[in-house]
């Protein structure tokens, strides 16, 4: 009895073990089908998330040298507030950055602005000046702000300008001098003259006595007085610096030597008008010389 029972306890611990390792293989091994379904991806669904607004900043640290470059010289083309052998700057000018319209430096107490442009200010522009530097010139005070028209002439409209700019900035535009005003006192005398002159020319021509010689003077005292109020009407439009004193010193001189002929050609004229008319000759009277200053254009900085 004890062997059967030995026989049947090996018989169902074998039957054991096998159905033990059939179900280890069993949960290994997988068909193909299973396989790929395991290893399929999984159906779509939906996915959210926040989003969010704000800026990428990227911090970069360098090292480096900081320091001012090369300096840039700065030559005026002209005289600023005297003669060119006199010129002291007063204030020289400041490191920073340089704006449009602003005070560079002053010279002899006169200030220099810096302003846009290609051309260059090779001239010194004066009233009734034309060319490119004025429209620049122009073009500058309107983008400041001060107006002006855009016509490439230096006329009343853009001087007024001009002169808004210099008071904005705390100063007064240059006024003409006393060398200016007297000029303009001679030039206005010169007229006088040469109209007393042409009345008394024609007064005398009016009476018929010596008509040939009275009528050629009546036209030098004509031309002279044409010359003397065109050279008077040029020094209404003209603001002169010193630098022109010693072309004012010459026009005058030849302005009295204008006055002398006349005083002479009078006399003559009165003589005439003494004596008995004299029959005309046709030798050639001597005529007065009609001297016309040339003055060099200028402006007052």
């Amino acid at each position: 009895m004890k062997s059967p029972r030995r026989l049947l306890a090996g018989v169902i611990a074998g039957v054991v073990v096998i159905a033990a390792a059939g179900w280890a293989l069993s949960t290994r091994l997988r068909s193909p089908a299973d396989e790929a379904a395991r290893r399929a991806a999984p159906r779509p669904s939906l996915v959210t998330a926040a989003v969010e607004r704000r800026k990428l900043v990227s911090t970069v640290v360098t090292s480096g040298t900081l320091e001012y470059g090369s300096p840039l010289p700065i030559t005026l083309a002209g005289a600023v507030g005297g003669a060119a052998e006199l010129q002291r700057a007063t204030r020289a000018p400041r490191k920073g950055r340089i704006k449009e319209g602003a005070v560079l430096m002053e010279v002899n107490g006169r200030p220099v602005f810096a302003l846009r442009g290609s051309v260059p200010m090779h001239r010194t522009i004066a009233p009734g000046s034309k060319g490119a530097d004025v429209r620049q010139l122009q073009r500058a005070l309107r983008r400041l702000g001060f107006g002006g028209p855009l016509t490439g002439v230096f006329d009343q409209a853009t001087i007024a300008a001009v002169t808004r700019m210099y008071t904005k900035k705390g100063y007064e535009a240059q006024q003409p001098s006393l060398a200016d005003r007297q000029a303009y006192d001679t030039l206005r005398k010169a007229v006088q003259t040469a109209q007393e002159t042409l009345a008394t020319e024609q007064q005398a021509l009016d009476q018929g006595r010596d008509v040939l010689p009275l009528k050629v003077k009546l036209d030098n005292a004509e031309a002279d007085m044409t010359a003397a109020k065109r050279a008077l009407k040029q020094a209404e439009e003209r603001r002169l610096t010193p630098e022109d004193e010693a072309k004012l010193a010459a026009a005058d001189a030849a302005v009295r030597a204008a006055e002398e002929k006349l005083a002479a050609a009078e006399q003559e004229l009165e003589a005439a008008r003494t004596r008995p008319t004299p029959t005309p000759t046709p030798a050639p009277t001597p005529s007065l010389t009609s001297t016309r200053p040339h003055l060099r254009e200028s402006a007052a900085r």
